[in-house]
């Protein structure tokens, strides 16, 4: 993830790059609700390939979602603003799990279980996510360069070889 913060860093197009990441986990995760319905020995293979899909792409993302918060708060107020987003997604959850619940109880498509939650959960996420798409601003850094996909993870490997420079970490 620290490659994807360098290109963060130097694309300038953040908000892209965000949702890029979310559609392809929201992808990520309707995949893994429709293997539920295929019954093969790969099913948990398949399984847990879009559950990876689906972890890399929504932590991926976070990395644009975080670097936004500079556009919509001032630099004396992010703490606040950073601190409100992380209680708000808590209640988001909460919400969310009763939001998914009637499916996973059987009480709105025949069948119960665990498997049942995926979709909806993919759906819920999408349609959350489309304010961010549609209203926040983003301020285009005027130094913005090409991005270098080499250089990126080559500055990650340097920040760790240079670690060593500094005891306790």
């Amino acid at each position: 993830m620290p490659a994807l913060g360098a290109i963060s860093d130097a694309s300038g197009t953040k908000k892209k790059y965000l949702t890029i990441l979310t559609l392809l986990c929201v992808l990520a995760t309707v995949f893994i609700g429709m293997v539920s319905y295929y019954h093969q020995p790969s099913q948990i293979l398949l399984a847990l390939l879009f559950f990876g899909i689906a972890v890399f792409c929504y932590e991926g993302g976070l990395v644009f979602y975080n670097a936004l918060l500079t556009n919509i708060a001032p630099a004396k107020k992010i703490g606040q603003v950073s601190g409100l987003g992380v209680s708000l997604g808590y209640v988001g959850s909460i919400m969310g799990m009763l939001l998914v619940l009637p499916f996973v109880q059987g009480k709105i498509f025949a069948g119960t279980g665990k498997h049942q939650a995926f979709i909806p959960t993919a759906i819920f996420f999408l349609l959350y996510s489309i304010p961010t798409f549609l209203w926040v601003k983003e301020h285009r850094a005027e130094d913005a360069k090409k991005i270098k996909i080499k250089k990126s993870f080559q500055e990650v490997w340097d920040g760790l070889a240079n670690t060593k420079k500094y005891p306790g970490v």
